[in-house]
């Protein structure tokens, strides 16, 4: 049995009234909810920054900039003992855009558009994500090596299990902190880092008590991807702050994130380096959960 990492991707939590404990509030609300569907959008962009490459012994210089958009929507199958069991992630939109400029040649590409429409069939045995792929005739067997690795986490885990008043600070540490990302065709291990939130204030928007939460987070994450003939090593970090947006009523988030990422790529054949690229890049992004199928005109979901 393989066992899988665990990622942001799956966002589903059962709409329940705020529940009020003792003088605090309960932020992880109830468990799933089978026949509940959520849809997760994530939209990232970095600024024109620089970039060194390495490559047969000659450092070159260049500038690149990263854009993604990623819509995935998630049902929630089956649940057993308050934990889901049996989920459907359908990538519905999925564009990642490199502009880079090296030498004076500017060029840009669009990728992961081949992944649009697949869906994950995902059961829980023991502490593993079991997976079936639907719609993936013509995808690489390399591209589903690293979707096989995409399960579903509760987002529940960033939130403390006891009741919480304004002021109060907890951390997150581990696999938990891929719920910080949402890119879940790039799931990766978590090798280093923390976020420590806090609870800011109880307010109203639009009518519905809402919980605002800051945040800082600082991690590392590594993946390897194995193609024919070469292995390539990715690690990114991660460094800023955010906010979170929490309803009281349906225990949805609005998360923004501004800080820097880091991003290092070393590609290798046979031990030798082929190739070595690295840049550091002011980040922003924002993900919202909404309620319902997701519709992203002719990727709609039907």
């Amino acid at each position: 049995m393989k066992r899988t990492r665990q990622l942001f991707s799956a966002m589903a939590v059962l709409a329940f009234p705020a529940i009020a404990l003792g003088q605090g509030t309960d932020l992880r609300g109830p468990a799933p909810q089978a026949g509940r569907t959520i849809t997760l959008h994530h939209q990232s962009s970095t600024e024109e920054s620089e970039m060194i490459m390495q490559m047969q012994g000659q450092n070159i210089q260049g500038s690149m900039a990263v854009e993604s958009d990623q819509l995935i929507q998630v049902d929630i199958v089956e649940v057993e003992d308050g934990q889901a069991t049996h989920v459907r992630q359908t990538f519905v939109k999925n564009t990642s855009t490199t502009q880079s400029n090296i030498m004076g040649q500017k060029t840009e590409q669009t990728t992961g558009q081949e992944i649009e429409g697949l869906i994950l069939d995902q059961t829980l045995v023991g502490e593993d994500w079991e997976t079936v792929f639907e719609g993936a005739d013509q995808l690489p067997t390399e591209a589903l090596n690293i979707l096989e690795n995409v399960g579903y986490m509760d987002p529940r885990l960033l939130y403390p299990e006891e009741a919480v008043e304004v002021g109060d600070e907890w951390t997150v540490e581990g696999d938990a902190l891929n719920l910080m990302m949402s890119s879940a065709g790039m799931p990766m291990e978590i090798t280093e880092g923390e976020s420590v939130f806090e609870l800011v204030e109880i307010r109203e928007i639009d009518g519905v008590s809402t919980a605002i939460i800051s945040y800082d987070v600082s991690m590392t994450m590594e993946m390897d991807i194995t193609q024919p003939g070469m292995t390539m090593e990715m690690i990114i970090t991660m460094e800023g702050s955010g906010e979170i947006e929490r309803s009281l009523d349906t225990y949805l988030d609005t998360n923004t994130f501004e800080g820097d990422m880091g991003f290092e790529m070393i590609a290798t054949q046979g031990g030798q380096v082929l190739m070595k690229m690295s840049s550091q890049m002011p980040a922003t992004s924002t993900a919202t959960q909404t309620e319902g199928e997701a519709d992203s005109g002719d990727n709609a979901i039907k």
